[in-house]
């Protein structure tokens, strides 16, 4: 995505004919096989024409920021551990790839499964995030523009009316002024949107909640599994049933497993490679990497040993073309020489 991908979507939001959906997405949690998983609802609920403006104004707004800036915006493509620089503006750019979007979006995108509710008790219990669409109704072949916002069920206040009445509201009545009880059931919306959603390509505001709103730990969970089977067939690690119980449920040390798949630094561990992980650590934690006793495999046995592998395959030691200087870091992008 770049700035006339931003001016195309802003183009939605100035058309006449333009339509606005409020949708809301539900998160349950379940069990399946020892496994831990999600399951989606998507319902949408009518607007009257203050909501719609509001949402129209606060997108708008988001696009004007990317449209109308002065300073150069650096588009990225998202990667899993980054610099977080206020410049840079991320992008996604294979939404359908992801794992939820058959759950979610893409039901909002054909309009399938998808239940109109009418009171905020039906959205309020698993709610995890909003977003609001929009599209040109007079343009068949324009993608639907999807902005979201990362939100909870503590942004909406429902009156229960079961159970015992442990809090009051109340308000002064205009024809008698005294206190009276009143029923407030309302949600709260943001100003503020977490990402974009138009035709395949995410742009996102706010990494975090982006990353929340995409599940992305579920893509890291995928991305852990596949490096474990390409060591598997490799045969160069020993002890890779210490490596997968040391990964599984710690997100950090999923997040480096996966930026390495990423950047494909676990397809090929050659002698060579190996020869060179040994005097990288040697060289600047003074210590030997784990190997077998033939010399021949790499050995995890404990959690220096899982740590020494995830640094050394993430490229964690970089060194800076100028100074010279080693730095520790698990962030870093690849960039491709220009051609002259």
């Amino acid at each position: 995505m770049n700035k006339d991908s931003a001016n195309a979507a802003l183009e939605i939001l100035n058309s006449e004919n333009v339509s606005i959906e409020i949708f809301f997405i539900q998160r349950k949690a379940r069990q399946q096989e020892k496994k831990k998983s999600f399951s989606y609802a998507v319902t949408k609920m009518d607007a009257a024409k203050a909501i719609n403006a509001f949402f129209l104004k606060a997108a708008k707004a988001h696009l004007s920021e990317l449209t109308n800036s002065k300073k150069p915006i650096d588009y990225q493509d998202y990667a899993v551990i980054t610099d977080d620089l206020p410049e840079v503006c991320l992008t996604y750019s294979d939404a359908d790839s992801l794992a939820v979007s058959e759950k979610t979006w893409k039901k909002i995108e054909s309009n399938t499964d998808i239940r109109r509710v009418a009171k905020l008790a039906e959205i309020k219990v698993g709610l995890w995030y909003y977003c609001v669409s929009f599209l040109n109704t007079h343009k068949i072949d324009c993608p639907r523009l999807i902005f979201f916002k990362k939100t909870s069920s503590g942004t909406v206040a429902t009156d229960n009316p079961g159970g015992m009445i442990k809090k009051i509201k109340a308000g002064i009545s205009a024809s008698d002024p005294k206190l009276i009880q009143i029923n407030d059931e309302h949600i709260t919306f943001d100003e503020k949107f977490d990402c974009f959603l138009f035709g395949t390509e995410f742009l996102i505001k706010d990494k975090t909640r982006f990353e929340k709103i995409v599940d992305i730990e579920e893509e890291f969970v995928e991305h852990s599994k596949a490096a474990i089977k390409t060591f598997e067939k490799m045969d160069i690690i020993d002890g890779l049933d210490f490596l997968e119980l040391e990964i599984t449920g710690k997100p950090s040390m999923m997040r480096v497993l996966a930026n390495i798949v990423k950047n494909e630094n676990h397809s090929v561990i050659s002698e060579t490679q190996i020869a060179k992980m040994r005097k990288t650590l040697l060289d600047h934690e003074d210590r030997e990497l784990n190997m077998t006793a033939d010399g021949k495999k790499i050995l995890i046995q404990d959690k220096e040993d899982v740590k020494d592998l995830l640094n050394l395959l993430n490229d964690y030691y970089k060194q800076g073309m100028t100074s010279g200087k080693t730095y520790g870091s698990n962030a870093g992008r690849i960039i491709r020489k220009k051609k002259s």
